[in-house]
């Protein structure tokens, strides 16, 4: 027996879809406000750029350079790039909000006659 439904396919994606893409967002934004991963995350980027200079890859200027970029970064940076993921967080909720209210006018009478009479159509002719 042979039975196909499109549009339950396309649903069953949809949901698959947008709860992976949830749980992307949520682990992104955790990573990224955590306090203690943010601290690791500089800590772990100024003992790479140690392990470079000890490792004969960069001089002690390049080191101290390097250093001082991330330190830059830090102090004029990171604040603006906290506030960019609550303002990115805003965007997704009225994106989401406005997807929304266009579904929840529900599905419009017309599409479900459509759907009867196109069924009811394909059985007629299977029984004549």
């Amino acid at each position: 027996m042979m039975y196909k439904n499109t549009y339950l396919e396309k649903m069953g994606e949809l949901l698959k879809h947008v709860m992976d893409v949830a749980n992307d967002i949520e682990k992104a934004v955790k990573e990224l406000t955590d306090d203690e991963n943010i601290k690791e995350m500089f800590k772990s980027d100024v003992e790479h750029i140690m392990d470079k200079f000890y490792g004969g890859d960069i001089t002690a200027e390049e080191a101290l350079n390097n250093l001082n970029m991330l330190k830059i970064y830090v102090i004029s940076q990171l604040d603006t790039h906290y506030k960019r993921i609550v303002d990115v967080l805003g965007d997704l909720e009225r994106k989401v909000r406005r997807l929304k209210e266009e579904v929840s006018e529900g599905i419009v009478a017309d599409i479900v006659n459509y759907i009867v009479k196109t069924i009811e159509s394909a059985e007629m002719e299977l029984k004549s």
